[in-house]
């Protein structure tokens, strides 16, 4: 049942895991084992010299 939830939100909706709110504490456990990549929180990052971060010269 939970997995199946997770196809429907995942595939059919295209929405991550971790965008979903109202996950009870038994899913939650059983999520955890999977360890689904749209569960994780998100992180950017950007290759940039320190010179232009500080001039603010590249469009990133």
């Amino acid at each position: 049942d939970i997995m199946c939830k997770v196809k429907s939100w995942v595939i059919d909706q295209k929405k991550p895991v971790r965008f979903y709110h109202d996950w009870n504490d038994k899913e939650i456990e059983v999520l955890n084992k999977h360890l689904f990549l749209t569960s994780k929180p998100m992180v950017y990052l950007v290759n940039l010299s320190e010179k232009d971060y500080i001039r603010k010269k590249n469009k990133w």
